[in-house]
């Protein structure tokens, strides 16, 4: 009667411990963010369904551990701004403490992603670590959008003014022509009356 009793408690226990983690996982599932669960040596305990949804190459978790060790792997290292899987590693004790924005972009299938980074431990057991991942693609590329058209801006500035310049320049030199032009005019005129020699001396002060 003891053991039956002590069975049939382990038993419901088991039931409520089933069902408050059908519970956790759909509100995990639930969330619009990725969220993975890391222990201390970054192994990956758990990844949410939204993880597959954005990376459907991946079947299951199982999946994703037999091609990657950490989710940094997938971390791109081509534009200046996103941290990637070397300094994810190195820094990693810094990025759980900080509380500064990290951001990540990650490129699947030709498909190009950007989220915002944020690492923390778990309340619940200090050596665990929940990693997520919040999408920010519009953003950032309203962003660059912003970026580029404020460089296009910036660019449009600095050619008129080098043309406003180049135009000053051609008025400054073209006074000296000028008058250059009305004293060879004048030259030649008096050329043609035969009287060049009494204005050369003239012309030559006025140069």
């Amino acid at each position: 009667d003891i053991f039956n009793s002590f069975e049939f408690g382990c038993s419901k226990y088991k039931d409520r411990l089933d069902r408050k983690n059908d519970y956790l996982d759909a509100i995990l599932d639930g969330t619009v963010n990725i969220i993975l669960l890391e222990n201390s040596h970054r192994d990956i305990l758990y990844i949410n369904r939204q993880f597959y949804n954005y990376f459907p190459k991946y079947k299951n978790i199982s999946d994703f551990k037999k091609r990657h060790n950490s989710i940094s792997e997938l971390f791109d290292s081509d534009e200046e701004g996103y941290i990637d899987k070397e300094y994810y590693s190195k820094n990693f004790d810094y990025i759980v403490s900080d509380e500064r924005e990290y951001k990540v972009k990650i490129t699947q299938d030709n498909r190009t992603s950007y989220f915002k980074l944020t690492v923390s431990k778990s309340k619940l057991a200090k050596k665990y670590f929940v990693v997520i991942l919040a999408d920010i693609t519009k953003l950032e590329l309203e962003r660059k959008k912003n970026i580029r058209h404020e460089r296009m801006l910036q660019q449009q500035a600095k050619m008129a003014s080098m043309g406003e310049m180049i135009g000053n320049i051609a008025h400054q030199w073209r006074q000296p022509l000028s008058q250059l032009s009305a004293i060879f005019m004048a030259i030649k005129f008096k050329y043609n009356l035969g009287k060049l020699n009494s204005i050369i001396p003239q012309e030559k002060r006025q140069i």
